[in-house]
């Protein structure tokens, strides 16, 4: 069985990471007032290779490092999940987990029982609201790190995504930077790009570089661009105005000198100096076009048990045992405590009715507590019933946001909860009129109105014609 928890011992911590062509393993010894990076290993993946050889490859790597069977974190790569921004209307962790469950299917094209989701809550606000950063990925590949993973008989795994991983390395290094700032991170041929602020992650990135292409800098330049670009589209924020490279490898040094070519494009770098790296590691990682950044960050600090991104029927596993431990001492405690009394009650008539007192105050913690567990459930199925019945406004509003195309200009949105949406406003030509119609039909939020184009005339202008138009979207 995995077990969802990590070990609390003082032993080492082994955190790896499997890309399509490489394998990465480092070792951590953590103690209470020192963690130490006392380990390194990576290996290419031989083309072909199947589940059960990256198995046997990654056992022998591990025991090369003195694996016995600890504690194990896996870094997921950035491009083997979704991540997105999201606005909750709720503070209860147990509601934010069932609202961003229901959520996770309009990013990606699964029924919800085949994606697994992560959040961490970025801010709160006096009106209720949470903002979140969540990480949606498909059961299978979860799946499959957990089948490779199963044979280790490791006593607990984690699998956290490699983006957190950077937010620990450079809140460890900038402990005091509270402003939002871009992390950039390169592992060649990738590159990941962290935006964090108040030490959360916001938003996170990856696209990859072609060294070999002559052009390689221009468009290096152009994705950090395009990336802040697309934070202020996902959360309404103005992008961030610093960046950081994180040094550690030859590429990171190479991307650097391409960046001192831009005139304009701010920059710092930070690295790995005030962490305590074994000698032989450092050189490792420096001669190296791979990047460990992510994996040193996970070493550094546990994430938050609601950033494990484990299948839902491991969860409920782990859930269980640790429930049946807890049932155990809890028996256990009750045991010893009806032996004292009883040995209590044949001296003492009194003790007998206190103890009959004391088990009536925990009869009424628990019935207290099951009033209060019925009570969430009945908010969380009204709830439910509500998202499926109708789209709330914060739904209307985010799939406008995301139909409106580049050169049609929204004027005015009309919005009668439950019954119409009227959009108004002007495009460069009939036909962006109707290829509105048609992406607003898809979205869904709308998918119970009857979308369709009320007028559309034009109108000279000085800059040219334009057509001014109005759709009207009315509750099937």
């Amino acid at each position: 069985m995995l077990n969802l928890f990590k070990s609390k011992t003082k032993g080492p911590l082994f955190i790896c990471q499997i890309t399509d062509s490489q394998i990465k393993i480092i070792k951590c010894l953590r103690a209470e007032s020192k963690k130490e990076f006392m380990g390194l290993e990576t290996e290419d993946i031989p083309s072909g290779l199947d589940d059960k050889g990256l198995a046997e490859r990654l056992t022998v790597i591990l025991k090369k490092l003195g694996y016995n069977g600890g504690p194990v974190t896996i870094c997921l790569p950035r491009s083997k999940v979704t991540c997105r921004f999201l606005k909750v209307p709720t503070h209860v962790p147990k509601e934010i987990d069932e609202i961003v469950n229901l959520q996770a299917a309009r990013f990606l094209p699964y029924p919800p029982e085949e994606l697994i989701t992560g959040y961490q809550v970025v801010a709160t606000d006096k009106e209720g609201y949470s903002e979140l950063n969540i990480v949606i990925m498909h059961k299978d590949v979860a799946s499959r790190y957990i089948n490779i993973f199963r044979e280790l008989k490791s006593s607990g795994i984690t699998i956290a995504l490699s983006s957190y991983g950077l937010v620990n390395l450079y809140e460890y290094i900038k402990p005091n930077e509270f402003d939002p700032v871009m992390i950039i991170d390169v592992d060649y041929p990738q590159v990941e790009l962290a935006v964090v602020s108040n030490q959360r992650l916001i938003f996170s990135r990856y696209f990859k570089i072609d060294k070999s292409r002559s052009d390689w800098e221009g468009i290096f330049i152009d994705e950090i661009n395009k990336s802040r670009d697309l934070y202020s589209r996902d959360t309404s924020k103005e992008g961030p105005k610093k960046a950081f490279v994180i040094l550690g490898s030859k590429g990171s040094q190479e991307v650097v000198q391409a960046l001192n070519k831009h005139d304009g494009f701010s920059f710092e770098t930070v690295s790995y100096d005030k962490i305590s790296v074994s000698g032989d590691v450092r050189n490792k990682i420096s001669f190296s076009d791979l990047s460990f950044a992510s994996m040193i960050g996970l070493g550094l600090k546990d994430l938050d048990l609601s950033l494990n991104l484990l299948t839902a029927d491991i969860k409920a596993e782990a859930k269980v045992s640790t429930q049946r431990n807890e049932w155990l001492r809890l028996g256990a405690a009750i045991g010893a405590i009806i032996i004292i009394l009883s040995l209590a009650v044949a001296k003492s008539l009194d003790n007998k009715a206190l103890y009959l007192k004391q088990i009536r105050v925990e009869l009424s913690k628990v019935k207290s507590e099951a009033v209060s567990l019925e009570e969430i459930e009945k908010k969380f199925k009204f709830m439910e019933k509500s998202l499926k019945e109708k789209p709330s406004a914060l739904d209307i509003l985010y799939d406008v946001h995301q139909a409106i195309p580049v050169g049609i200009t929204l004027v005015n949105l009309g919005y009668e909860e439950n019954k119409e949406v009227v959009l108004r406003g002007q495009a460069p030509d009939l036909n962006s009129v109707f290829s509105l119609v048609a992406v607003l039909t898809d979205m869904p939020a709308f998918a119970k109105f009857n979308v369709k184009v009320r007028y559309a005339t034009k109108k000279k202008t000085p800059q040219g014609e334009v057509i001014n138009f109005e759709i009207g979207c009315s509750r099937e």
